[in-house]
């Protein structure tokens, strides 16, 4: 049984969701978050459109995306603001980072791996 169905919103890089809401970033590099019980926008954030951002990942009350200049960005989960930024290298960052006791671990392509702890 379909419970719902959401047309014109796509991803390759996969989606996350935790209790109350489904996160993902589409193909041009926006991220949403959904509500799960409907399917209905809850914020999407374009301030990173085109820089072919990862799939977001929780870290504490943010999620963290990579991009093709090697930046981390990190936006608050509740309204999707972005409230940093940091760049562990000058190359993508085309695999979504890990996240393990709130310290994200970040890989670019030319072979950077960066462990960047989150307050």
């Amino acid at each position: 049984e379909v419970l719902w169905r959401r047309e014109n919103l796509s991803t390759s890089t996969g989606l996350f969701a935790d209790r109350r809401a489904l996160y993902l970033t589409d193909g041009a590099s926006d991220v949403w978050k959904i509500d799960p019980s409907n399917g209905s926008d809850l914020w999407k954030q374009a301030a990173l459109h085109q820089r072919r951002l990862t799939a977001p990942v929780p870290v504490k009350d943010y999620l963290v995306v990579g991009d093709l200049e090697g930046y981390l960005h990190f936006l608050a989960k509740d309204n999707g603001r972005l409230v940093a930024r940091v760049q562990i290298d000058d190359t993508p960052i085309e695999i979504a980072p890990v996240v393990f006791d709130d310290i994200v671990y970040a890989y670019s392509s030319d072979g950077v791996l960066a462990a960047v702890a989150v307050d």
